[in-house]
């Protein structure tokens, strides 16, 4: 199957995807149409909207990871060779090949979350 310039197809529903106004929504509340903010390998954002959603039950993959602060973070991907994340520089890894030490890029929210909104309070997810 030929890759898409863009798609994700590649996250468990209760994923958070990042909107416009510094909201988050989970993947399974996104329908055709709903804005989104892309963020490209120098962090800097644009509007995206949803064309179509299609959920399907897949085999998933666990990655764990520490970001540059020492944070634990993790993700439940699609676990399939077409599923790519990014590298240092826009690299491209199959989620497949990960191995433990490569380094991937991603995106971590400072403020912890209700109801899809930045609050200032304590909160921790396990």
């Amino acid at each position: 199957m030929p890759t898409r310039p863009f798609r994700v197809n590649a996250a468990a529903l209760h994923s958070y995807s990042l909107t416009p106004n510094n909201r988050t929504r989970y993947l399974a509340e996104l329908r055709s149409g709903s804005e989104l903010l892309a963020v490209d390998t120098d962090g800097r954002t644009r509007r995206v909207v949803v064309g179509r959603i299609k959920m399907e039950s897949r085999p998933m993959l666990l990655i764990e990871a520490e970001s540059p602060s020492g944070g634990k973070v993790n993700v439940i991907a699609q676990d399939d060779w077409h599923v790519r994340v990014l590298g240092p520089g826009g690299s491209v890894h199959n989620i497949t090949e990960l191995k433990p030490g490569d380094v991937i890029l991603g995106y971590a929210l400072t403020d912890q979350r209700h109801v899809g909104c930045p609050i200032r309070e304590f909160q921790q997810e396990q």
